[in-house]
């Protein structure tokens, strides 16, 4: 199970990463940072053309509903 961090640690990492540039590389796309910043690849499930297709369709249906059934109030 990968570690989960507290928010303010979350925090931390990502106004760090908004400045320290170290870590950036041409064309950096379809990766995750791990909580130490290391490069983790994305799994080919996440790259997967039908798999981003429902995502998207499934989304605009829930956002035309307003998502209020599952998602409460947002």
């Amino acid at each position: 199970m990968p570690e989960v961090l507290p928010a303010y640690k979350v925090a931390e990492q990502m106004v760090r990463m908004g400045y320290d540039r170290s870590w950036q590389g041409e064309g950096v796309q379809g990766v995750y940072f791990g909580t130490g910043g290391q490069v983790i690849e994305s799994s080919a499930a996440t790259t997967d053309e039908a798999n981003k297709k429902d995502l998207w369709v499934w989304t605009i249906k829930e956002l035309e509903r307003g998502g209020q059934e599952k998602f409460g109030q947002l």
